[in-house]
């Protein structure tokens, strides 16, 4: 492991954890150097879980979230993406169910809505531990000409 290279991601109530660990006092965990957030828990899970609602400080974020999500929308990603302090990301992935953007079956080939998730994830990465910033710009550019919607701050 590379004690600099360290990023997280979180799925749904996940999502909402990974914001714990890296937003939150009592555990937050400091080598997390990037955190990858698909169809985060909603932001009034937080209090409940944790005690608080103050999630702003911390590191660079990426949020996924699928268009056709039936669990949780894109509106709540938002809201939680309006709290963050820059740098963050958003990428709403136009088709996209809760999950079938980021699971595959072990072994099967990455279908269309799983590329997309990760090109974005591959390139928020590779910008933040190793400067790749022209990559992240085409990739995102690419995304959005493909019809899905991109936040960046």
């Amino acid at each position: 492991i590379l004690a600099d290279r360290i990023a997280v991601l979180g799925h749904s109530l996940g999502g909402t954890t990974t914001l714990a660990l890296t937003r939150k006092d009592c555990c937050r965990d400091l080598r997390v150097r990037a955190s990858v957030l698909f169809a985060p828990g909603p932001i009034d899970l937080f209090p409940t879980l944790f005690g608080t609602d103050s999630i702003a400080s911390g590191p660079p974020t990426l949020i996924l979230q699928g268009t056709e999500d039936p669990i949780i929308n894109v509106a709540s990603s938002r809201a939680i993406f309006a709290q963050l302090e820059p740098p963050k990301l958003l990428v709403v992935i136009t088709g996209a169910d809760h999950s079938d953007a980021l699971e595959v079956a072990a072994g099967a080939p990455l279908d269309e809505l799983a590329t997309v998730s990760q090109r974005a994830i591959v390139a928020f990465l590779d910008q933040q531990f190793h400067g790749a910033e022209r990559a992240l710009a085409v990739t995102l550019a690419t995304l959005g000409a493909e019809g899905h919607a991109i936040e960046r701050q």
